[in-house]
């Protein structure tokens, strides 16, 4: 039994390091208020790419979920986005800058 509990607490870990690698690159970004592609999978399996401006990673408050709250150049600057920190499948800092219109909190 305590191998199995082994092998499950060493599972979680890898995936817990792969979902701070991903993000790593959205946190970097923010900081330097760059933009950040963001591969994101939704609930229904739909895959998105999106250009976006870092804002924060945050647990959501009811949930506990990790979230990455940004905007992206789709849906304008004025709306910000949450997207669940398990969704995203892929990012990349880009070089192209942006303006914050609010706090940057990484």
């Amino acid at each position: 039994m305590a191998r199995i509990g082994a092998h499950l607490r060493a599972a979680v870990g890898q995936a817990m390091r792969r979902q701070r690698d991903r993000l790593t690159p959205v946190e970097t970004a923010g900081e330097h208020h760059h933009k950040v592609e963001v591969v994101y999978r939704k609930k229904n399996g739909e895959v998105i790419d999106r250009v976006c401006n870092p804002y924060e990673i945050k647990p959501h408050r009811t949930s506990g979920a990790m979230m990455v709250y940004l905007t992206d150049d789709a849906s304008g600057p004025q709306q910000i986005k949450s997207y669940r920190a398990d969704g995203v499948r892929r990012t990349e800092e880009t070089n192209r800058r942006y303006i914050p219109r609010w706090p940057v909190q990484f």
